[in-house]
Protein backbone atom coordinates (compact mmCIF):
# COMPACT_ATOMS: atom_id res chain seq x y z
CA UNK A 1 0.00 0.00 0.00
CA UNK A 2 2.80 2.42 0.83
CA UNK A 3 4.32 1.60 -2.51
CA UNK A 4 1.15 2.33 -4.40
CA UNK A 5 0.91 5.81 -2.96
CA UNK A 6 4.60 6.44 -3.59
CA UNK A 7 4.34 5.36 -7.19
CA UNK A 8 1.22 7.42 -7.73
CA UNK A 9 2.08 10.69 -6.12
CA UNK A 10 5.82 10.90 -6.58
CA UNK A 11 5.09 11.07 -10.28
CA UNK A 12 3.48 14.45 -9.72
CA UNK A 13 7.11 15.37 -10.28
CA UNK A 14 6.47 16.49 -13.85
CA UNK A 15 7.47 20.11 -13.69
CA UNK A 16 9.84 21.18 -16.41
CA UNK A 17 10.94 19.87 -19.79
CA UNK A 18 13.98 17.59 -19.60
CA UNK A 19 15.11 15.17 -16.91
CA UNK A 20 13.43 15.38 -13.53
CA UNK A 21 15.14 14.22 -10.35
CA UNK A 22 12.79 12.57 -7.83
CA UNK A 23 13.60 12.46 -4.12
CA UNK A 24 11.35 11.31 -1.31
CA UNK A 25 11.21 10.67 2.43
CA UNK A 26 8.94 8.48 4.53
CA UNK A 27 7.46 10.56 7.36
CA UNK A 28 6.25 7.68 9.52
CA UNK A 29 2.87 6.01 8.99
CA UNK A 30 1.69 3.59 11.66
CA UNK A 31 1.25 0.56 9.42
CA UNK A 32 3.55 0.98 6.41
CA UNK A 33 7.02 2.07 5.30
CA UNK A 34 8.13 3.23 1.88
CA UNK A 35 11.34 1.42 0.97
CA UNK A 36 12.14 2.27 -2.65
CA UNK A 37 11.17 4.14 -5.78
CA UNK A 38 12.74 3.58 -9.17
CA UNK A 39 13.89 5.07 -11.38
CA UNK A 40 15.11 8.21 -9.58
CA UNK A 41 14.66 10.32 -12.71
CA UNK A 42 11.92 10.64 -15.32
CA UNK A 43 11.84 12.26 -18.75
CA UNK A 44 9.10 14.76 -19.58
CA UNK A 45 7.24 14.74 -22.87
CA UNK A 46 6.74 10.98 -22.66
CA UNK A 47 4.81 8.34 -20.77
CA UNK A 48 7.07 6.84 -18.10
CA UNK A 49 6.71 3.91 -15.73
CA UNK A 50 7.62 4.19 -12.07
CA UNK A 51 7.78 1.24 -9.72
CA UNK A 52 7.22 1.85 -6.05
CA UNK A 53 7.92 -0.62 -3.26
CA UNK A 54 6.86 -0.62 0.37
CA UNK A 55 6.02 -2.88 3.28
CA UNK A 56 2.79 -3.02 5.25
CA UNK A 57 2.38 -4.72 8.63
CA UNK A 58 -1.26 -5.73 8.29
CA UNK A 59 -3.80 -6.81 5.70
CA UNK A 60 -5.30 -3.74 4.03
CA UNK A 61 -8.86 -4.25 2.83
CA UNK A 62 -9.46 -0.62 1.83
CA UNK A 63 -7.74 2.75 2.00
CA UNK A 64 -8.28 6.42 1.24
CA UNK A 65 -5.48 8.52 -0.28
CA UNK A 66 -5.07 12.30 -0.30
CA UNK A 67 -2.29 14.33 -1.90
CA UNK A 68 -1.57 18.05 -1.83
CA UNK A 69 0.67 19.42 -4.57
CA UNK A 70 2.53 22.70 -3.94
CA UNK A 71 5.13 24.85 -5.70
CA UNK A 72 7.11 27.48 -3.80
CA UNK A 73 4.80 26.98 -0.84
CA UNK A 74 1.64 27.69 -2.84
CA UNK A 75 -0.99 24.93 -3.18
CA UNK A 76 -1.57 24.00 -6.82
CA UNK A 77 -3.99 21.11 -6.69
CA UNK A 78 -5.07 18.05 -4.74
CA UNK A 79 -6.56 14.68 -5.55
CA UNK A 80 -7.95 11.70 -3.67
CA UNK A 81 -9.37 8.24 -4.15
CA UNK A 82 -9.73 4.77 -2.69
CA UNK A 83 -8.00 2.96 -5.60
CA UNK A 84 -10.91 0.57 -6.15
CA UNK A 85 -10.93 2.25 -9.56
CA UNK A 86 -8.20 4.10 -11.43
CA UNK A 87 -7.05 7.30 -9.74
CA UNK A 88 -6.25 10.22 -12.06
CA UNK A 89 -4.45 13.27 -10.79
CA UNK A 90 -4.26 16.16 -13.27
CA UNK A 91 -1.52 18.73 -12.89
CA UNK A 92 -2.48 22.37 -13.50
CA UNK A 93 -1.73 24.27 -16.70
CA UNK A 94 -1.71 21.11 -18.80
CA UNK A 95 1.51 19.86 -17.24
CA UNK A 96 0.46 16.22 -17.26
CA UNK A 97 -1.62 13.39 -15.82
CA UNK A 98 -0.82 10.43 -13.62
CA UNK A 99 -2.88 7.25 -13.61
CA UNK A 100 -2.54 4.37 -11.19
CA UNK A 101 -4.56 1.27 -11.92
CA UNK A 102 -7.07 -0.03 -9.42
CA UNK A 103 -5.67 -1.94 -6.48
CA UNK A 104 -6.85 -5.51 -5.93
CA UNK A 105 -7.91 -5.53 -2.29
CA UNK A 106 -7.16 -7.02 0.10
CA UNK A 107 -3.42 -6.35 0.15
CA UNK A 108 -1.57 -8.90 2.24
CA UNK A 109 0.91 -7.88 4.90
CA UNK A 110 4.47 -7.70 3.57
CA UNK A 111 6.01 -6.23 0.47
CA UNK A 112 3.87 -4.57 -2.18
CA UNK A 113 4.90 -3.33 -5.61
CA UNK A 114 2.75 -1.07 -7.79
CA UNK A 115 3.39 0.18 -11.33
CA UNK A 116 2.13 3.62 -12.33
CA UNK A 117 1.91 5.28 -15.76
CA UNK A 118 3.05 8.90 -15.92
CA UNK A 119 2.21 11.10 -18.89
CA UNK A 120 3.84 14.54 -18.96
CA UNK A 121 3.96 17.47 -21.35
CA UNK A 122 7.23 18.46 -22.98
CA UNK A 123 6.30 22.13 -22.45
CA UNK A 124 5.73 22.54 -18.74
CA UNK A 125 5.25 26.03 -17.25
CA UNK A 126 8.22 27.58 -15.47
CA UNK A 127 5.96 28.23 -12.47
CA UNK A 128 6.13 24.48 -11.84
CA UNK A 129 9.93 24.36 -11.79
CA UNK A 130 9.89 22.66 -8.38
CA UNK A 131 7.08 20.62 -6.84
CA UNK A 132 6.47 19.34 -3.31
CA UNK A 133 3.83 16.71 -2.67
CA UNK A 134 2.45 15.74 0.74
CA UNK A 135 0.83 12.29 0.58
CA UNK A 136 -1.26 10.77 3.33
CA UNK A 137 -3.49 7.68 3.49
CA UNK A 138 -5.63 5.89 6.03
CA UNK A 139 -6.69 2.24 5.98
CA UNK A 140 -9.98 0.53 6.79
CA UNK A 141 -9.74 1.35 10.50
CA UNK A 142 -8.90 5.01 9.93
CA UNK A 143 -5.26 4.56 10.92
CA UNK A 144 -2.27 5.90 8.99
CA UNK A 145 -1.03 3.58 6.29
CA UNK A 146 1.18 6.08 4.49
CA UNK A 147 2.94 9.34 5.26
CA UNK A 148 5.19 10.47 2.45
CA UNK A 149 6.80 13.71 1.26
CA UNK A 150 8.05 13.92 -2.31
CA UNK A 151 10.16 16.60 -3.96
CA UNK A 152 10.96 16.91 -7.63
CA UNK A 153 12.88 19.38 -9.75
CA UNK A 154 14.70 19.59 -13.03
CA UNK A 155 17.94 17.65 -12.95
CA UNK A 156 20.82 19.88 -13.95
CA UNK A 157 23.39 18.51 -16.35
CA UNK A 158 26.27 20.97 -15.88
CA UNK A 159 27.48 23.64 -13.49
CA UNK A 160 26.57 26.25 -16.10
CA UNK A 161 22.88 25.37 -15.51
CA UNK A 162 23.02 26.25 -11.81
CA UNK A 163 21.13 29.45 -10.99
CA UNK A 164 23.22 31.11 -8.29
CA UNK A 165 20.63 33.83 -7.77
CA UNK A 166 18.66 31.26 -5.77
CA UNK A 167 21.62 30.38 -3.53
CA UNK A 168 21.95 31.56 0.07
CA UNK A 169 25.46 32.71 -0.87
CA UNK A 170 25.52 33.72 -4.57
CA UNK A 171 29.18 34.73 -4.57
CA UNK A 172 30.28 31.34 -3.21
CA UNK A 173 28.02 29.60 -5.72
CA UNK A 174 29.49 31.52 -8.65
CA UNK A 175 32.98 30.74 -7.42
CA UNK A 176 32.12 27.04 -7.20
CA UNK A 177 30.89 26.99 -10.79
CA UNK A 178 34.28 28.33 -11.92
CA UNK A 179 36.75 26.78 -9.49
CA UNK A 180 35.03 23.40 -9.09
CA UNK A 181 33.35 22.88 -12.48
CA UNK A 182 34.75 19.37 -12.99
CA UNK A 183 33.59 17.92 -9.67
CA UNK A 184 30.24 19.72 -9.85
CA UNK A 185 29.59 18.50 -13.39
CA UNK A 186 30.44 14.94 -12.33
CA UNK A 187 27.97 15.25 -9.44
CA UNK A 188 25.20 16.73 -11.57
CA UNK A 189 25.53 13.90 -14.09
CA UNK A 190 24.51 11.47 -11.32
CA UNK A 191 20.86 11.60 -10.23
CA UNK A 192 21.56 10.78 -6.58
CA UNK A 193 24.32 13.35 -6.26
CA UNK A 194 22.39 15.99 -8.21
CA UNK A 195 19.49 15.70 -5.77
CA UNK A 196 21.74 17.22 -3.08
CA UNK A 197 22.00 20.49 -4.98
CA UNK A 198 19.10 22.11 -3.15
CA UNK A 199 20.74 21.37 0.19
CA UNK A 200 24.09 22.83 -0.92
CA UNK A 201 22.53 25.99 -2.34
CA UNK A 202 20.87 26.65 1.01
CA UNK A 203 24.21 26.79 2.87
CA UNK A 204 25.24 30.22 4.14
CA UNK A 205 28.48 31.84 3.04
CA UNK A 206 31.53 30.07 4.50
CA UNK A 207 29.38 27.44 6.26
CA UNK A 208 31.71 24.57 5.46
CA UNK A 209 30.01 22.14 7.83
CA UNK A 210 26.70 22.66 6.04
CA UNK A 211 28.27 21.74 2.70
CA UNK A 212 29.86 18.63 4.22
CA UNK A 213 26.56 17.61 5.81
CA UNK A 214 24.81 17.90 2.44
CA UNK A 215 27.48 15.68 0.90
CA UNK A 216 27.33 13.07 3.65
CA UNK A 217 23.54 12.76 3.54
CA UNK A 218 23.34 12.70 -0.26
CA UNK A 219 24.04 8.99 -0.52
CA UNK A 220 26.51 9.58 -3.36
CA UNK A 221 30.32 9.37 -3.17
CA UNK A 222 30.44 12.05 -5.88
CA UNK A 223 29.13 14.76 -3.57
CA UNK A 224 32.09 14.98 -1.20
CA UNK A 225 34.67 16.04 -3.83
CA UNK A 226 32.38 18.89 -4.89
CA UNK A 227 31.82 20.03 -1.29
CA UNK A 228 35.53 19.79 -0.47
CA UNK A 229 36.46 21.80 -3.54
CA UNK A 230 33.96 24.57 -2.77
CA UNK A 231 35.08 24.69 0.87
CA UNK A 232 38.74 24.90 -0.13
CA UNK A 233 38.40 27.45 -2.88
CA UNK A 234 35.28 29.48 -2.21
CA UNK A 235 34.07 29.26 1.38
CA UNK A 236 36.01 32.34 2.47
CA UNK A 237 34.59 34.55 -0.28
CA UNK A 238 32.26 37.36 0.58
CA UNK A 239 30.38 40.26 -0.96
CA UNK A 240 31.07 43.99 -0.85
CA UNK A 241 28.84 44.26 2.21
CA UNK A 242 31.20 41.90 4.08
CA UNK A 243 34.39 43.87 3.42
CA UNK A 244 35.83 45.38 6.62
CA UNK A 245 37.12 48.79 5.60
CA UNK A 246 38.61 49.43 9.04
CA UNK A 247 41.44 47.14 7.94
CA UNK A 248 42.10 49.17 4.81
CA UNK A 249 45.02 51.58 4.41
CA UNK A 250 42.42 54.13 3.28
CA UNK A 251 39.08 53.43 4.99
CA UNK A 252 37.30 56.37 3.37
CA UNK A 253 38.26 55.24 -0.14
CA UNK A 254 37.29 51.67 0.74
CA UNK A 255 33.85 52.72 1.98
CA UNK A 256 33.33 54.77 -1.18
CA UNK A 257 34.16 51.77 -3.34
CA UNK A 258 31.62 49.55 -1.57
CA UNK A 259 28.87 51.98 -2.48
CA UNK A 260 29.98 53.30 -5.86
CA UNK A 261 31.59 50.15 -7.26
CA UNK A 262 29.52 47.44 -5.55
CA UNK A 263 28.66 45.58 -8.76
CA UNK A 264 32.25 45.21 -9.96
CA UNK A 265 33.49 44.46 -6.43
CA UNK A 266 30.90 41.69 -5.98
CA UNK A 267 31.74 40.23 -9.39
CA UNK A 268 35.40 40.14 -8.42
CA UNK A 269 34.75 38.57 -5.01
CA UNK A 270 32.67 35.84 -6.65
CA UNK A 271 35.78 34.72 -8.54
CA UNK A 272 38.47 32.99 -6.47
CA UNK A 273 41.38 34.38 -8.49
CA UNK A 274 40.12 37.95 -8.45
CA UNK A 275 39.11 37.77 -4.78
CA UNK A 276 42.67 36.83 -3.84
CA UNK A 277 43.81 40.33 -4.86
CA UNK A 278 41.60 41.96 -2.22
CA UNK A 279 44.38 42.21 0.38
CA UNK A 280 46.63 43.94 -2.15
CA UNK A 281 43.99 46.54 -2.91
CA UNK A 282 43.23 47.05 0.77
CA UNK A 283 46.90 47.90 1.26
CA UNK A 284 46.88 50.81 -1.20
CA UNK A 285 47.17 54.30 0.28
CA UNK A 286 44.53 56.95 -0.37
CA UNK A 287 44.57 58.15 -4.01
CA UNK A 288 47.39 55.75 -4.94
CA UNK A 289 45.91 54.91 -8.32
CA UNK A 290 49.03 53.13 -9.56
CA UNK A 291 48.91 50.77 -6.60
CA UNK A 292 45.33 49.82 -7.46
CA UNK A 293 46.27 49.18 -11.10
CA UNK A 294 49.27 47.10 -10.05
CA UNK A 295 47.06 44.94 -7.85
CA UNK A 296 44.68 44.40 -10.76
CA UNK A 297 47.44 43.57 -13.25
CA UNK A 298 49.10 41.04 -10.93
CA UNK A 299 45.84 39.36 -9.88
CA UNK A 300 45.65 37.13 -12.93
CA UNK A 301 41.94 37.87 -13.31
CA UNK A 302 40.30 40.10 -15.94
CA UNK A 303 37.64 40.93 -13.33
CA UNK A 304 40.08 42.95 -11.21
CA UNK A 305 40.74 45.83 -13.63
CA UNK A 306 37.11 47.06 -13.72
CA UNK A 307 37.23 47.32 -9.92
CA UNK A 308 40.49 49.28 -9.92
CA UNK A 309 39.27 51.57 -12.69
CA UNK A 310 36.00 52.26 -10.92
CA UNK A 311 37.73 53.05 -7.62
CA UNK A 312 40.32 55.27 -9.29
CA UNK A 313 37.65 57.17 -11.18
CA UNK A 314 35.16 57.61 -8.36
CA UNK A 315 36.94 57.26 -5.03
CA UNK A 316 40.66 57.96 -5.37
CA UNK A 317 40.22 61.61 -4.43
CA UNK A 318 38.35 60.73 -1.26
CA UNK A 319 40.48 61.59 1.77
CA UNK A 320 40.27 60.73 5.43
Amino acid sequence: MAASALALFSTIAAVEAGTLAVTWSDCGAKHATVTDLSPTTIQTGTTETLTGTGTVDEEVTSAHFTATVSASGVKLTSCEGDATTDIDCNLPLGAGKITVKAVNYPLAAGSTTIVTAVKTSSLIPASLAKVDVAIRATEQNGEDVICLDVHTEKQLSASADVDCSTAACPSQCECGKTACADSINTCLADATCAAAQGCALACACSDQQCALNCASTSGSPLALPAATCVNSNCASLSTAADVDCSKSACPAQCECSLTTCADSVNTCLADATCASSQSCAMGCACSDQQCMLNCASTSGSPLALPVATCINSNCASVQV
